[in-house]
């Protein structure tokens, strides 16, 4: 009888312990996902994870903010692709992940305007990094092939709505201190942008008018 009450004292323990090593499983498998880029093995558990990431943020500028980290993430696999030499549809496939990913980034900070919240911080994050995407974009621009190039000039005009957007929304100081830190780490950046956002770049101070019903 007493060996029977420890085994049904070890049985909870030992599945308390199963639980465990699956749950550190499933956490270094995540890990090792990270930086996977499309084709890989464990490219659809780091996207699943991306998932629960974006339900966690409940807020819609929270969502926001994890939306244009997310854009960035698709960026750096397209980086990652061209590196790899990767065809021409697999490029096309991010680039449209990381449009996505900007416009839902957009429509979150609308959503949270809408709600009376303040979106000058979320604006502002999402105006320097269309700014620095513009960059990379640029570069990968350069290096993929003639037949791949439509894809990232689809992507650089989107990025350039984004910021347009953006940056009409916030303030003319906090415009100037986004543009003077982007400045600072890409010295080159007016070389990198299109012609419509140069004149921005050039002269942040100049105030700008917020198109109406947008953030």
């Amino acid at each position: 009888m007493q060996t029977l009450k420890s085994q049904k004292g070890i049985a909870p323990l030992v599945l308390l312990a199963v639980i465990g090593v699956v749950v550190v499983g499933v956490s270094a498998t995540a890990v090792a996902s990270n930086g996977s880029k499309p084709g890989d093995l464990l490219y659809g558990i780091d996207r699943a994870v991306e998932g629960i990431q974006l339900a966690m943020a409940n807020a819609p500028e929270a969502k926001a903010q994890a939306q244009i980290a997310l854009a960035q993430e698709r960026l750096q696999e397209l980086e990652a692709l061209q590196n790899a030499g990767a065809a021409e549809d697999k490029i096309a496939e991010a680039t449209v992940r990381y449009e996505q990913h900007l416009e839902d980034a957009l429509a979150k900070a609308q959503e949270a305007k809408s709600q009376g919240k303040d979106t000058e911080e979320v604006l502002a994050i999402i105006t320097e990094n269309t700014l620095r995407h513009q960059a990379t974009l640029s570069d990968v621009y350069d290096k993929v092939p003639e037949e791949a190039q439509p894809a990232i000039q689809k992507a650089q005009e989107v990025s350039a709505r984004g910021f347009e957007e953006a940056s009409s929304a916030i303030s003319g100081e906090k415009l100037e201190e986004v543009i003077n830190k982007v400045k600072t780490d890409i010295p080159t950046i007016e070389d990198k942008v299109p012609a419509e956002m140069q004149d921005k770049i050039q002269n942040p101070s100049v105030p700008t008018n917020t198109p109406e019903g947008r953030p």
